[in-house]
């Protein structure tokens, strides 16, 4: 349990530094120069990347007032956002639905516990992916590439993805853009 609790408030303590970043973003005349001159295909891979984790570990929509101060809109950005992050999600999805055979002789324990879920309940394993998507701001991978690995039909798992991404990283940029101004 102590771990957790020291995770989240790393977690926190990155996202407070990311704002603070922010404040300083917008009154930079370079940064807003480079923000803008990607435009949204710039917006478009830099979520596309950063979905991944790889580049920064934060949440993209907490960038969203950078690039509304270099001139691009704040609902655009948020829809790049959410059809990047989307698009990674579901290429993970696509991952554990097409490799489960390469897997089967070693599962995962989140699979192990999602198979005994999804035995139980075939909702509960959409459910708890769609509370991961609205309220986790771990990769969604994580969920999405066992979710695959289960078997589930791509419409539904596609739907509670881009409803939970756009939820999330709307409120997220909303929020980046009321802190900021």
């Amino acid at each position: 349990m102590r771990k957790y609790i020291i995770r989240g408030a790393f977690g926190l303590m990155v996202l407070l530094a990311v704002i603070l970043l922010q404040k300083q973003f917008v009154g930079s005349e370079v940064v807003q120069r480079i923000a803008g001159s990607g435009g949204y295909f710039g917006v478009f891979v830099f979520s596309f990347l950063n979905s991944f984790n790889f580049l920064i570990p934060i949440v993209t929509a907490t960038l969203t007032p950078t690039w509304v101060n270099a001139g691009l809109s704040f609902f655009i950005v948020v829809a790049v956002i959410v059809l990047a992050a989307t698009l990674v999600d579901m290429g993970a999805y696509a991952l554990g639905r097409y490799s489960r055979r390469a897997f089967h002789n070693h599962p995962s324990k989140i699979l192990v516990r999602l198979e005994k879920l999804q035995k139980k309940s075939f909702i509960l394993p959409l459910f708890l992916l769609g509370l991961w998507v609205l309220f986790v701001p771990l990769p969604n991978e994580l969920i999405t590439m066992p979710i695959g690995f289960l078997g589930y039909r791509i419409l539904p798992v596609a739907t509670i993805v881009a409803i939970g991404n756009a939820a999330f990283n709307g409120f997220v940029a909303y929020q980046a853009m009321q802190i900021i101004s």
